[in-house]
């Protein structure tokens, strides 16, 4: 009997143990006959992608069966800066990715770096960029990175500058608006208006500004006080135009304001919420709402067409020949006389800034990546600048562009121009 109970005993651990290396051995197989893929595709076409020095083909590609581990992948287009991307490929794993190959090349040093960020795009006037920085720090460079003055107003300065042949106008949110020679960075006259001024334009050697969002002031660029006018709402800095040689804008609930002569004329529009962006043309009255519908009026107030696209945030608008409308990820082209979309674009991540340079689309990404599209919303190329991309400024007589992002100044120039 005992040694019955003995072989059984035996005959278990054996069992255990077949059953254990049967395991291990199928587990093992299963591991070494796993495989991975991928799906690589790009805006470019015909990307040459290799992975572990072996050309697989060109983009758009799928690679099925691909051993588990690290593998190297490289991608190549002539014109273009090379990319490399390493995957550790696991069981199973299915991966996709979007290349974007860059044709725009950076200067091996930057036009300047700030210790403060920068809110508001560099400016250029000559062989002269200026910018300011978060805490009111104006410098004047040349473009050889030669610094020619530098003015520390310690105020906060949120909206852009304007500027003459010999002036450089600074507004701050503490209310002052300064007067620079830019030549020199001598102050020639400064002002005290109330809070968050704004340089609106210079025109016919006048000077309009906006203070306490609601009140424009007019000066002569001596710095005569030559009008001030209050307002009950809020303006929409970004809307004021000039419209048959007198000024037009609009303001926060949605109104359209025309001066003709002294006396100003008022027409509410039609739209769902308040009214976060305008656009004022000849012939045309453009609104984004806050509640993201876009609408076309006419000069009389008649509605043309209203777009209600469940537009996302952040949402940007711009005219050129064609209208762009930024909505998260999203970028869309439509015809501005009836609101058919003409193209749509999206990209890897939110936008937050939507430029037009030398006939060029460039759209700024929250991750700091700069996208360029032609006019029509075809994809150009695209490159990482590090940190987010706040405006564009093109160099004249030259293919370089000075990019501002939140911490420097960085020339830009595309291979392929």
């Amino acid at each position: 009997m005992k040694v019955m109970d003995r072989t059984n005993s035996h005959l278990a651990v054996f069992i255990f143990i077949i059953i254990i290396v049967g395991s291990f051995a199928y587990a093992l197989y299963a591991y070494n006959n796993a495989k991975g893929e991928i799906m690589i595709t790009s805006p470019l076409e015909n990307i040459v992608v290799y992975m572990d020095g072996q050309m697989m083909g060109k983009t758009p590609i799928k690679i099925t069966s691909i051993p588990l581990g690290f593998r190297a992948f490289r991608f190549e287009k002539e014109g273009f800066e090379s990319e490399e991307l390493l995957i550790d490929f696991k069981p199973n794993s299915k991966f996709r990715r979007e290349v974007y190959l860059s044709d725009l090349t950076l200067a091996t040093s930057n036009i300047h770096t700030s210790s403060n960020r920068y809110v508001i795009p560099a400016q250029m006037q000559g062989e002269m960029v200026y910018s300011v920085d978060l805490e009111g720090r104006v410098d004047a460079i040349q473009l050889d990175r030669v610094k020619v003055w530098s003015y520390l107003l310690n105020e906060l300065v949120l909206r852009p500058v304007i500027q003459t042949q010999e002036f450089l106008i600074v507004g701050t949110f503490q209310g002052s608006v300064y007067a620079f020679n830019r030549y020199s960075g001598k102050i020639l006259w400064q002002r005290k208006l109330g809070i968050d001024v704004t340089p609106l334009v210079i025109k016919d050697k006048n000077l309009w500004l906006l203070a306490n969002r609601s009140t424009i002031y007019r000066y002569t660029l001596e710095g005569e006080l030559l009008k001030k006018e209050e307002f009950e709402e809020e303006i929409l800095a970004e809307s004021f135009v000039f419209l048959d040689n007198s000024p037009a804008f609009f303001t926060v609930d949605g109104t359209f304001w025309h001066q003709r002569g002294d006396q100003w004329y008022s027409l509410k529009l039609s739209i769902n919420g308040g009214a976060k962006q305008g656009i004022i043309t000849d012939d045309f009255l453009y609104l984004l709402s806050s509640r993201g519908v876009f609408y076309a009026f006419s000069h009389t107030g008649k509605e043309i067409y209203s777009i209600r696209n469940g537009f996302q945030k952040p949402i940007n608008i711009l005219l050129k020949d064609y209208l762009y409308i930024s909505s998260g990820k999203k970028i869309y082209i439509l015809e501005p006389e009836s609101g058919s979309i003409l193209n749509s674009k999206e990209v890897s991540e939110r936008i937050v800034l939507l430029d037009y340079c030398r006939n060029k689309l460039w759209v700024g990404g929250e991750q700091g990546f700069l996208y360029l599209f032609d006019e029509t919303g075809k994809f150009i190329t695209a490159r990482d600048m590090g940190s987010l991309v706040v405006g564009v400024t093109s160099i004249p007589g030259s293919s370089s562009m000075i990019i501002t992002t939140e911490n420097s100044l960085v020339y830009l120039e595309r291979i392929n121009d």
